[in-house]
Parts: structure tokens; sequence; C-alpha cells
């Protein structure tokens, strides 16, 4: 881990910190178990978690507005989601108000190496995605598009 990027991350967070004190007791954590996103916030435990792959080989200003991202979650609360009370933060903080990183920041992750491990077809329609986990509801979920039953193809 480049400990010149996370005490870096940290007098950023120290920063947020002063302007908006409801951030006192946040803590941040360099997480290195995640794989398949840039943060996440943990409001029960008052941490933000963003991923040490992104932390270590991303460009600077996309690990900043991770950051910033996720204190705009702690700050607009756990029901916000990314909906408009979030966006509301996100913007005041400087973060991009937008779900998800830039394709350039998550061709550095560890999952898009890893590459996709499910095929899903929709056997009404014949469309096909990828897929890089397979969520335990979704598995005799219907097509939201046309409600044709979907097929899941294990590629690994």
């Amino acid at each position: 881990m480049n400990h010149v990027r996370e005490a870096a991350l940290r007098r950023q967070l120290d920063t947020l910190r002063q302007e908006w004190p409801n951030l006192r007791a946040w803590r941040l954590v360099i997480n290195n178990r995640m794989r398949s996103c840039f943060g996440r916030c943990h409001y029960n435990k008052r941490e933000l978690h963003l991923a040490a792959w992104h932390v270590k080989r991303g460009e600077w200003a996309d690990v900043l507005d991770t950051l910033r991202h996720e204190a705009a979650h702690a700050l607009a609360g756990p029901k916000a989601g990314h909906k408009q009370t979030w966006r509301i933060w996100a913007q005041r903080l400087g973060a991009e108000a937008s779900r998800c990183g830039s394709r350039q920041a998550w061709a550095k992750s560890p999952a898009a190496k890893d590459g996709p491990k499910w095929i899903v077809t929709c056997r009404k329609c014949g469309i096909s995605v990828s897929r890089r986990r397979r969520l335990p509801g979704r598995a005799k979920a219907g097509h939201r598009g046309c409600g044709g039953r979907l097929e899941w193809l294990l590629l690994r």
C-alpha cells in the first residue's frame, strides 16, 4: 500500500470533517478485500471503505472522488441511495454525482482482470449479458424487459 496516498486521503477526510462536522465520527478504512467496487459506506460502523487496489493504482482524481462519494453517502443517510438527497450532498462535497466510476478506472480493478464468471441469456428474447456474480434472488427471476426466463451459464 502506498502510505503517502493513504496519508493524503486521511488529510482530505480531515478537511471534509472541518467543513462538515457530522463526518467527525466517521473513519477511513483501506479495504484489501474489496475487488468489484471502489468504495462502500458502512453506516452502522461509521466507516468509509475504499478499495486498496483503487487507492494504490487509481488516478488520484478518481480516488479523491470516491472518498467524496462515500462521504456524501455518510451525510445523506442510509436511505438516500443514489437519489436526489445523495446527489445534493455529492455536489456540495465536489464529487461526481454518478453511481459508478469511469471505465478507465474500472479497467484497473481486479474484477475486470478476472473477467465475467457468468453469461445470462433470456430464453424469450435472446439478449445476453455477462456478470461477475450470481445474485441469490435473481436465479429464478425473469428478464425485466420481456418477462422471459433467464438461463445462467457458468464460464469458469
